[in-house]
């Protein structure tokens, strides 16, 4: 079955019912492992929160969880042009267009600047190198320029998060222009999500200003950026033009719209011919060269822009099927990665078969100091072995439908994404080894913690959990679990049904 964009609404409280639910089987004693199962397991009263609430009777959402008769959502569309240097400075400006689709008047709008948790003195849950964060130089809301910290027509900057007052109030079905001119440097790796490797590899993630959420639950979510969290983010369309030195390679979300112009008139036919072909294509390899060399990209419908750039790459490519293309961008010596545009192929496969069809036009993974971290059609990894490359594909790739395609709130919510994702690529692996059974390390790494002080609830915000691995815990091994246990109790066809309608409707 196909994703249509109606799918991208947020659907939290029903995906949240399914895993209690899940968990309910898990703590129920009659369906321990090794003992009977009764026919039926009474209900069990779920409760809701007074936003969940208030939504019910507002309308916006159906106490099933699917979105209401008065259901509503934002948009944010963006142009974005921008350069990246051989030293990792970033200097770019966007307009952005932002769609009130509420039937509320805004009288201000809130972005997101991740880049400030490497800001000296910035609240964080990880060790960071201090680079400065955003330098932000220039803001207009209409047309009409906003002046840092000035009452009524300006904008004010709380760390990783930037409030803007609008000149007049956005009113429902009306839209609004923001541009905004910065500078950052991509900071030094070793770090997190993003990262200059040795001015070889750029990993660039997290690196615009971004509209935060305004939905019908909780408003304007203004939860600050630590570190740990993942995000929550509007959909829209992108179109991003790049410029890097002549020669570099570059693998971003969405579509290259020229190619002869970057890689040249053959490496833009390789292009064309990987795209139905049963095998790997090298399209391209990195080159020395003079000037610049600036690539155009678009994106529909996506909430979220990442690339990766470096002088030192190659490009292997393969079809996925369906016209989708499988991309993989590495450096030579890392041998491993020939079989990367395959691995790449095989979770768009995999999880179209488990979940539905793969929505977007291509999947690209790309080498360099990011251990793991997926963005739409983009995976950032590192490493070098067969199957860590393969493993890291597969998950990261497997959540182009959670979080990519659902678009969950991801630091309220983890479980929804990297717990899913989790138990279906243990699925996707051993399909990718032909192996009978899949590992289920999940199992074993949750069960050994089970019943300790070191267990934490499912439900717990990913900023606010214990240390010792307990995010991790709760987000990736618990749930997954739970899945395992609810599917071992349902049978396999009720609980593919059940699963899958809750991503087709």
């Amino acid at each position: 079955m196909s994703l249509r964009a109606s799918h991208r609404r947020p659907i939290e409280e029903l995906l949240g019912t399914l895993c209690v639910l899940a968990l309910t089987v898990v703590l129920t004693p009659s369906a321990s492992f090794g003992q009977s199962v009764p026919d039926r397991i009474p209900p069990r009263p779920i409760s809701v929160t007074p936003a969940f609430e208030r939504a019910l009777t507002t309308g916006t959402r159906e106490e099933s969880g699917r979105p209401g008769r008065a259901y509503w959502q934002q948009r944010a569309d963006y142009e974005i042009r921008a350069s990246l240097d051989s030293d990792g400075r970033i200097r770019a400006s966007e307009t952005i267009t932002y769609h009130n689709g509420s039937p509320d008047e805004l009288t201000s709008v809130v972005l997101r600047l991740e880049q400030n948790v490497f800001m000296e003195g910035a609240r964080r849950n990880r060790r960071v190198p201090i680079t400065g964060g955003f330098n932000l130089t220039r803001v207009s809301v209409a047309g009409q320029a906003a002046e840092h910290a000035h009452p009524g027509s300006g904008y004010y900057e709380a760390l990783t998060l930037l409030e803007v007052q609008l000149p007049s109030p956005l009113r429902p079905n009306q839209s609004t222009t923001i541009e905004i001119e910065w500078s950052h440097v991509t900071p030094p790796a070793p770090t997190f999500r993003n990262g200059n490797l040795d001015g070889d590899v750029f990993a660039v993630a997290q690196w615009y200003p971004r509209m935060a959420v305004y939905d019908d639950l909780y408003g304007w979510d203004m939860t600050p950026y630590l570190g740990d969290g993942d995000f929550y983010l509007a959909y829209g369309d992108f179109d991003v033009e790049l410029t890097v030195p002549a020669g570099w390679l570059i693998g971003a979300t969405g579509t290259l719209q020229n190619p002869e112009q970057v890689i040249g008139v053959d490496g833009a036919r390789r292009l064309r011919e990987a795209a139905s072909a049963s095998t790997t294509v090298r399209v391209a390899e990195a080159s020395l060269g003079n000037g610049t060399a600036t690539w155009q990209f678009q994106a529909s419908n996506v909430r979220d822009f990442a690339f990766s750039a470096s002088p030192s790459y190659v490009w292997d490519a393969t079809s996925a099927g369906n016209g989708i293309l499988a991309h993989a961008l590495y450096r030579p010596q890392m041998d491993a990665w020939t079989e990367g545009a395959r691995y790449t192929a095989h979770p768009v496969r995999t999880f179209s078969e488990y979940l539905g069809a793969y929505p977007y036009p291509q999947l690209t993974i790309t080498e360099g100091p990011v251990g793991g971290m997926e963005y739409p059609m983009l995976v950032l990894q590192s490493g070098n072995s067969a199957r860590g490359l393969a493993s890291v594909t597969i998950h990261e790739g497997g959540h182009q439908w959670f979080p990519m395609t659902v678009g969950n709130m991801e630091a309220k919510h983890p479980f929804m994404d990297e717990g899913f994702t989790s138990y279906w690529d243990e699925l996707s692996a051993a399909a990718l080894w032909n192996e009978a059974e899949p590992a289920w390390g999940a199992n074993r790494s949750y069960l050994g913690t089970a019943g300790t002080e070191r267990e934490v609830p499912l439900m717990a915000h990913t900023d606010l959990v214990s240390p010792y691995g307990a995010r991790a815990l709760a987000a990736y091994t618990k749930p997954a679990v739970a899945m395992g246990a609810l599917r071992s109790v349902l049978g396999d066809e009720v609980f593919l049904d059940a699963f899958v309608c809750v991503i087709s409707r």
